[in-house]
């Protein structure tokens, strides 16, 4: 049996990673929501320009080396050129993440970035399920636990998940008032 030894830097490194992809994933939708906000309610051209942005990726491959000898390398199990594989990949794949991305844009639209990421956290779970039931995956222990955890981290008490109201100020300055407003009636007998 081998023995497993945790490289400290290499797990620090990790999860430094991961830290600062939730917060670019975070910030990215706050950006999103006030490009929205902004009369520029687009979710569809805000997902294509940003996948036509991957493409610029692809500007590279002439440029690193280790990139063109593996786009131009042979792939064993097909034995064309890896860049058709890709490119196979690609095609299959693309339609699916410009749909998932779309819908992501499209809810920012109408739920907050707070929700949103409160649903997304959700997405293990939905992943988890959908590997069962479709790829046949047998559902482990540390899985389910994994997933239970993930979703019990996205859950938000009942108290808190409902804003309570704050006092609207009228353009005037003066704060809401009462329905009923007593009002001074005029004396019965006027004094004279």
């Amino acid at each position: 049996m081998a023995e497993y030894r945790l490289n400290i830097g290499s797990y620090s490194l990790g999860v430094l990673l991961l830290i600062s992809v939730a917060v670019i994933w975070v910030a990215a939708s706050q950006l999103i929501k006030v490009i929205f906000s902004e009369d520029f309610s687009k979710p569809f051209f805000v997902t294509y320009f940003n996948t036509v942005g991957f493409t610029l990726w692809l500007a590279g491959v002439p440029y690193v080396k280790s990139w063109s000898r593996e786009m131009y390398s042979i792939d064993e199990k097909t034995g064309q050129l890896k860049w058709r594989t890709y490119l196979n990949l690609a095609m299959r794949f693309a339609p699916a993440w410009m749909t998932a991305n779309y819908l992501f844009n499209l809810s920012l639209v109408y739920a907050s970035v707070s929700s949103n990421s409160i649903l997304s956290n959700t997405s293990s779970l939905w992943t988890m399920l959908l590997s069962i039931i479709f790829l046949k995956e047998p559902a482990t222990c540390v899985g389910v636990i994994a997933v239970g955890i993930t979703v019990a981290d996205a859950y938000v008490p009942p108290e808190t998940a409902v804003p309570k109201p704050v006092p609207t100020i009228e353009p005037t300055g003066i704060p809401d008032t009462p329905t009923h407003i007593p009002t001074m009636q005029p004396s019965p007998h006027p004094s004279s």
